[in-house]
């Protein structure tokens, strides 16, 4: 069924299709592999949130605290992401109220990933856990960079208003309601309903659970036309009653007609936010509230979860077939930070589609013989950028 709908659709789609989707799954920032190693916590690690108290009171004042709930369904990243975009406006609406009643308390952004071995890595090949396993180090590094990077030297303190990365093991429905408890926080940011159904299903748990706790949660799109009535989201994370079209012409008869989503820049919001923060809070002293992070699991551990979380008749199958991935070696390599991402999404847009899938793609059992011409020697190139 699947390989006859493949012959029907034009080679150019299925090669914008299957590029699109590279850059759809993973994000974050762009090392070398002994840089990134080195990024990498330990098992007990712990993440140090930074809040501010008032120096002339003998008792701190204990920031708001904002979760960012970040699934790993095409969220992990930092910038251009709701989560963070949305969850700074909230901290710089708290800073401006606080202003206003000359209240000190100040507000912190905890970012968390929950792994949970049946969701993110059950049934999932090496190069797949690997790609988890660049994204979160990288974002991890890229988060800490990014509070290191806007701390002014000339302040007496300084705050973090991202504190660092949190990572925990088991399942969302339980860990993410029991951080919100153990940190007192006010507010919970995670993107809108996945589609595979076990991710779905602890989303939507997890959200009611939180509602339950009266803990805000505010459920964000990652659609490039959010307005399209198939992507229409709510508060409690129902599902949504129009359908996408399901063929393709009919799909872009509405799709054209809307507006698309312009991007948002995470980290010059953050750093207009916390340099406001930062003004506003610059006769305060600093107190450090420690929030317990399992750290992102070595690669080696990562491979060893997923082969246990994976049914035994599919890993016996996987020591016998082959499964590489088509391109598995450039996009594991190239594509699973954000940084990589940027500069390829940049390379594709300034030279164009036929370039960056010769550049790319050629090396492949999809390669095929174009004529050069007068009979002459045929050069070898990619059948999507053939078609192209």
């Amino acid at each position: 069924m699947a390989a006859t709908m493949m012959k029907r659709l034009p080679s150019s789609m299925i090669f914008l299709a299957s590029f699109c989707l590279l850059f759809h799954v993973f994000f974050i920032t762009n090392h070398d592999n002994s840089r990134v190693l080195a990024f990498t916590t330990t098992n007990t690690a712990k993440a140090k949130v930074t809040s501010l108290a008032s120096s002339s009171s003998s008792s701190s004042l204990g920031a708001t605290k904002s979760l960012v709930w970040l699934t790993g369904h095409e969220d992990l990243r930092l910038n251009d992401h709701g989560g963070f975009v949305n969850a700074l406006l909230e901290a710089r609406k708290s800073n401006v109220k606080n202003d206003d009643t000359n209240n000190n308390e100040s507000h912190v952004i905890v970012p968390v990933f929950v792994l949970d071995p049946k969701i993110h890595l059950k049934s999932k090949s090496n190069a797949s856990v690997t790609r988890l396993y660049n994204c979160l180090v990288s974002l991890e590094k890229e988060i800490a960079s990014l509070t290191t990077t806007t701390t002014t030297s000339s302040a007496s303190s300084s705050s973090s208003l991202i504190a660092p990365l949190v990572v925990r093991e088991g399942q969302a429905a339980w860990v993410i309601p029991s951080l919100a408890n153990e940190i007192k926080a006010s507010s919970c940011h995670v993107i809108d309903d996945d589609v595979v159904s076990n991710m779905r299903q602890s989303q939507r748990l997890t959200c009611k659970l939180l509602h339950d706790m009266d803990v805000k949660v505010h459920r964000w799109s990652d659609a490039l036309r959010p307005t399209a009535p198939w992507a229409a989201s709510s508060e409690a994370g129902a599902a949504t009653t129009t359908i996408m079209p399901s063929f393709f012409p009919d799909y872009c008869n509405i799709a054209d007609m809307l507006p698309v989503e312009s991007t948002k820049n995470t980290v010059d919001l953050y750093s207009d936010v916390a340099a406001a923060a930062q003004s506003s809070n610059n006769n305060n002293q600093e107190e450090e509230t420690m929030i317990k992070s399992d750290g992102v699991p070595p690669l080696s551990k990562l491979l060893d979860l997923a082969r246990s979380a994976t049914p035994s008749a599919v890993n016996e199958f996987r020591s016998v077939y082959s499964t590489f991935e088509p391109y598995e070696k450039v996009i594991t390599d190239k594509w699973t930070t954000e940084r990589g991402v940027q500069k390829a999404l940049q390379e594709y847009c300034h030279d164009g589609k036929t370039a960056f899938a010769n550049k790319y793609f050629i090396a492949s059992d999809c390669a095929v013989p174009v004529s050069s011409g007068g009979g002459g020697s045929s050069n070898i190139k990619s059948k999507y950028a053939a078609a192209a």
